[in-house]
């Protein structure tokens, strides 16, 4: 269930990222070329969850996730006891 919620998360992040410049361009066309007030309100708000529901799956996301070298890798939620620096190689115990 977790890595599948993991997933949930990235892929609604994904979508909210690619929706946010189609509502941002109608806040635009609204305000500028139209200058409709009240369809320049309501994408306004469309927008603005949008990207509220964009930052918060960007939240969630790294309590699942950490991106390393590019790549996501898994978070696991345990308290380590053994720490590596990655540069030396050294062991750290806690």
């Amino acid at each position: 269930m977790g890595i599948f919620l993991s997933y949930f998360i990235l892929l609604s992040e994904l979508g909210f990222t690619l929706a946010a410049p189609f509502f941002l361009s109608k806040v635009i066309d609204a305000s500028v070329y139209k200058s409709n007030m009240t369809l320049f309100i309501k994408a306004s708000i469309f927008y603005a969850l949008i990207f509220f529901s964009q930052q918060i799956c960007s939240y969630l996301q790294l309590h699942f996730w950490q991106k390393v070298n590019n790549k996501f890798v898994k978070i696991l939620l345990l308290k380590s006891t053994i720490l590596a620096n990655i540069d030396t190689g050294d062991l750290i115990h806690t």
